[in-house]
Parts: C-alpha cells; structure tokens; sequence
C-alpha cells in the first residue's frame, strides 16, 4: 500500500485544547489529531500569549505507515488568531526540588569540574558582531558560566544551509576568527588546544573552550584542508549536520520523523581515518544510522555523540539506540546528554527536568557512569541572533533549562533521585575532562 501521502495546507481555525494531548481543530472539515497514536505523530508549536487567547499555533503533523518507516511531514502552516485554551499541560520545572539538594548542586559547581560538551558559541558571536556587539562573549555568557561553575565549553562550528556550499569555507573561518578575538578580548576565557591547556584552565580557574566542527561541509572532498583547521586550534569534527554533504547522510532533523539511509562515502571513510590520524575526536552526533555503523567499522580510536540522547527514553533519530550506545560505550566514548526539548521529549507538558533525568539514568545503567556528560545544546540565544531566512522563519523556543545558570536544578534532581554525589561529579564534568585530557594528549601521526 505505501506510505499515507501528505501536503501541507493552512487552516484558519479555533483551537481547543479540551484534554492533554488532545487538539480538536473547528475548521471547514473537523478532524482530531491526536498526539503520539501509533502511527501518527503530531507537535505543538505556539507563539503569543496563548494563555490569555492571543497568538497563533503551528501544528506540525507527521503520519508514518504502520509497516514501513517512511514518514512524510504535513504542516498547517499558521493558524490564524482566535485561540482560546482551555486545559492542557503546560511545559515549564514541576519536579520540586528540596533546598539541601539545590546547595548540595551549588558547591559541587564550585568544587568540581563542570563541562559543556556542545554550544553553537563561534556560530552566535559571530552573529552578534555583524550585529554590531561589541563583547557579546562577555555580556551573554560571562555570568551564565560563572554561577553555575562551568570550565570548559566545546564550541561547535555550526554552518546554516544558507552559508554552502561556496561560502561554506569563508564561514567557518569568519566563525573561528570571531571566537579567538573573543578569546582574546576577556581574560577570563582561554582557548584549548591541548593537554596542558585543560590544566591550566582547571588550575587558574578560567573557562577553556574547545572548537569543533558540527559538520565538515566546508572540506567537500579536500581532506588536507582538516590538517588546516587543526592548526587553527580546532581538535575534533562530526562528519555532517542533519542534511547529506560529501562525507555522509546526516539523520533527519530533530522535529523530524524519518529515517534517512546511505552509508559514508569513500571520501567519508577516508576523513575517519584522517581524524584519527591527526588526533581530531569524531563526534556522531547527527550522523545517520548507516553512517554509525561505518563508523564502528573503520573507527580505531574512541568517538562520541557530544549531544544525543537515549531513544529508549524518547525515540528521536537524532538520539541513539541502545544498541549504539553499547557500542560507542565498549569502545570507550562518551555522550552528551542535549537538553533540546524535541529531544529530551518533553514538548507535550512532561516535566523537563524528570525527562533529562531518565535519559542521564538510563545512558548510566546501560554503558556505564563514566561515559556520560552534558552536551546540552542551547540554541534560543543562537536562534535570537542568527539571521532570518526569506520565507520569515518564526523563533521557537527550546532550551529545556533556560541557560547554563540554571544547568544546577538539573544537577540537583540528580542528587534527589538518588545518585551518588560522586556519580554526579562524573556526569556534570568530571568524565569529558577526563576525555578530553587523553584525546588532546595524543600525538599527531606523520
């Protein structure tokens, strides 16, 4: 039979939430859409001040066949007006958090090693620039950091669809230029490229950031240009984006229902190979589930997935499966778990908090607590800044926790749930310093 065939249509419609996970639309043909039936999925977007029945909802529906994979995407592009809500699960911290807890989290931000292991910093600084900022490392993040104790955070090179292929190159140039002034302008930052840049950063008690690329679109096929961006001072790369290039498939995006196959090109096998050679950690977050298994063939060394979670937890393409956290794990990788709400899977009124919880507790009994971190993905700060793209992309919101001051309530439901202190220690930042101590310590082969 196939798949069921979908189009995107708008409705000008009356929104009823009249349960939790219920959406009615009154529309010239009433239909009920019915959130995480089998073979039907549908997310709720909102803007406005729906609460008080202002605002428009974008509904976004995917309907998958129930004896295939393939999804097509149907969306009702703008609901114009006229909302009123009547019930229904508001997304926002429910899970109270006792104060021994909370200043237990507070010291151990203060005392032990705390790590990002995934922020779109180069891409946002860069945009703000432009924008004629004049300090925003400083003004947006200096603070952030501090409360909550961070000392190292892994700045992707993030590249937009706009920016490729020809001024891919330029880009992710401009993005590490801007972020070594940055650098350079606030003493309190310093830029690690190598073991005993990680030390001194713990021992002066300043925040490293350490570049990577999300995504090596930048290269095409030319492999020599990775020993290039090595001596730029970046120290790892993921192959793709969610999007195909040269090397690889990217899975499919976060909002996104659809499993996209292709394995890594010969090219991509050879920019594995050439990563390890330079000692450059290979990062599989946003890699396509063909594409995870070459990996596991060619791949020698350790990678990680800076930002995934468990799809066990909540199943996303862009989290992994049990079956390739065991073998990242076995290999001696690590994960970062993404605090994205499309993929912690709290964008139907589950509690933030116990969500990511699940997945820290859940990645723990399955690989170990050493191979787990944080890699949490803010982007309402990037997304704020980054230009707009004609069609007038609307901005969504979807940082589970806010910003990196508020990463200690997470920390402290940690605790509250019942993990060791010591445990907590590994996850909030000792296990990536750890990594990343023995990874920039590696030699680059001749």
């Amino acid at each position: 039979m196939g798949f069921v065939q979908s189009v995107v249509k708008r409705i000008r419609a009356k929104i009823l939430l009249s349960e939790p996970g219920r959406v009615h639309i009154s529309a010239a043909r009433q239909q009920e859409l019915i959130i995480g039936r089998k073979g039907f999925w549908a997310e709720l977007r909102a803007e406005g001040n729906l609460a008080a029945g202002q605002g428009t909802l974008v509904i976004f529906c995917v309907f998958r066949n129930t004896g295939n994979q393939d999804v097509h995407t149907m969306t009702c592009e703008k609901i114009l007006s006229g909302i009123s809500i009547c019930s229904g699960r508001r997304r926002g911290d429910r899970m109270k958090i006792e104060e021994k807890y909370m200043e237990a989290a507070r010291r151990l931000h203060q005392s032990s090693p705390v790590v990002d292991a995934h922020l779109d910093l180069a891409g946002e600084l860069y945009f703000r620039v432009i924008n004629g900022e004049k300090n925003p490392l400083r003004t947006h993040y200096l603070n952030h950091l501090r409360e909550a104790g961070f000392n190292l955070i892994v700045s992707s090179v993030y590249l937009r669809d706009d920016q490729l292929p020809e001024g891919g190159l330029r880009a992710a140039l401009d993005q590490i230029s801007v972020l070594q002034e940055a650098v350079d302008q606030n003493e309190e930052f310093f830029l690690v490229r190598s073991a005993g840049d990680l030390n001194r950063v713990l021992s002066e008690d300043r925040i490293g950031i350490l570049l990577y690329m999300e995504g090596l679109d930048c290269i095409g096929t030319d492999l020599r240009l990775l020993r290039i961006l090595r001596e730029l001072g970046v120290r790892g790369a993921s192959l793709t984006w969610s999007r195909r290039n040269a090397l690889a498939n990217g899975c499919c995006k976060a909002g996104q229902r659809q499993q996209i196959p292709g394995g890594l090109s010969p090219e991509g096998k050879a920019a594995v190979e050439e990563l390890e050679r330079l000692s450059m950690f290979l990062d599989v977050s946003h890699l396509n589930d063909d594409g995870f298994a070459d990996v596991c063939r060619i791949a020698k060394k350790p990678f990680i997935a800076t930002h995934s979670n468990s799809q066990s937890v909540f199943f996303n393409y862009r989290n992994l499966s049990d079956g390739q956290m065991k073998e990242l794990g076995s290999r001696g990788g690590m994960m970062g778990l993404n605090g994205c709400d499309l993929i912690v899977g709290c964008m139907e009124g589950e509690d933030p908090l116990e969500m990511l919880c699940r997945h820290v507790e859940h990645e723990a009994s399955l690989i170990g607590i050493d191979k787990v971190g944080l890699g949490l993905d803010f982007c309402d700060s990037y997304t704020e800044t980054e230009p707009k793209y004609p069609n007038g992309n609307t901005i969504e919101y979807h940082d589970c926790l806010g910003n990196h001051s508020q990463v200690p309530k997470l920390t402290a439901a940690l605790l509250q749930r019942g993990m060791e202190e010591e445990a907590v220690k590994k996850v909030i930042g000792g296990n990536w310093i750890r990594y990343f101590r023995e990874v920039l310590t590696f030699p680059m082969a001749e």
